[in-house]
């Protein structure tokens, strides 16, 4: 996001997206306003989007269901967060074996692209716990299958995707919401 407010052409890079795999799984939408401003979206009653809880028939050599903290079955968070895959897997994330690992990048690359196929952003950025923990290579599973994805089927144009270098940008980004810069 800071490397997008210097740039001279903001509007070619937004809609921007961060997610963060982590605990959890949560994210934020940056989106042009009126105006030429740029805006956290909001949904209903300001309400941010709970894009770790949508609803993901993912796939899994672990348990078949998993019962989300949202009291909801196999949301997205159940197969890509870290409290998700110790309940489906029954292992801690930073003991989670390669097999473990590809299965969750799998996952994670189609929860993307639904999200990315919902709000067609032009770049997303990826952090967290789960993806700064696991490394590079975890990452490049997961890029691979996004783009993997689009190719099969292009309904639109692949979004970039990249690993944020900041590791605490969730709570950079909450500091911002809480000092109400974004409404």
């Amino acid at each position: 996001y800071f490397h997008y407010r210097k740039s001279a052409n903001r509007s070619a890079l937004l809609p921007f997206f961060y997610i963060t795999a982590s605990t959890g799984v949560g994210g934020g939408l940056i989106i042009s306003a009126p105006g030429n401003k740029d805006m956290l979206y909001r949904g209903n009653d300001n309400e941010h989007p709970e894009f770790g809880h949508m609803p993901f028939a993912g796939k899994s050599s672990g348990r078949k269901h998993v019962v989300c903290g949202c009291k909801t079955e196999d949301c997205f968070v159940s197969y890509v967060g870290g409290q998700g895959i110790e309940a489906r897997y029954r292992v801690k994330p930073e003991h989670a074996p390669e097999k473990i690992k590809g299965e969750v990048a799998a996952n994670f690359a189609d929860g993307l692209r639904v999200i990315a196929l919902h709000y067609g952003p032009s770049r997303i950025l990826l952090g967290g716990g789960i993806v700064h923990g696991w490394g590079r290579p975890f990452f490049k599973n997961v890029k691979k299958r996004f783009l993997a994805s689009y190719e099969k089927s292009p309904l639109m144009a692949a979004p970039k995707i990249s690993v944020c270098v900041l590791d605490d940008v969730g709570l950079l980004g909450a500091a911002v919401v809480a000092q109400g810069r974004y409404k």
